[in-house]
């Protein structure tokens, strides 16, 4: 086989790749905006001034969220010491912002 072939070949099978994985993970979450809830968060902006890329790696103006809801209080903190992944259950409050109902390390049954 000529080289020019194996290269046209190589270039192709590349391309679909970097076709095929953005449109799988895609198509896995699209369903979320199917069936997912929509929810105002209460956010505060802030600029950091620190973070403005002197002696940085990042260079540009950032802007950090800062979300009222972002603690809830627990009642024995050792069973949370070495949880890496937790499901947080929301509802809304009476102006219709985003309100944490429940935090569990096990995935809860739906609602609907």
């Amino acid at each position: 086989m000529k080289p020019k072939t194996l290269f046209l070949i190589a270039f192709i099978v590349v391309a679909l790749a970097q076709l095929f994985v953005p449109y799988q993970m895609i198509s896995k979450q699209a369903g979320y905006a199917e069936t997912g809830s929509e929810f105002k968060f209460k956010t505060g902006n802030r600029v950091n001034p620190d973070f403005n890329g002197i002696g940085s790696d990042l260079s540009g103006k950032f802007i950090w969220l800062k979300f009222k809801e972002d603690h809830i209080k627990i009642a024995d903190k050792k069973d949370w010491e070495n949880i890496r992944n937790a499901y947080v259950e929301f509802t809304t409050d009476s102006a219709g912002f985003a309100k944490i109902l429940s935090v569990a390390i096990t995935k809860p049954i739906s609602h609907d």
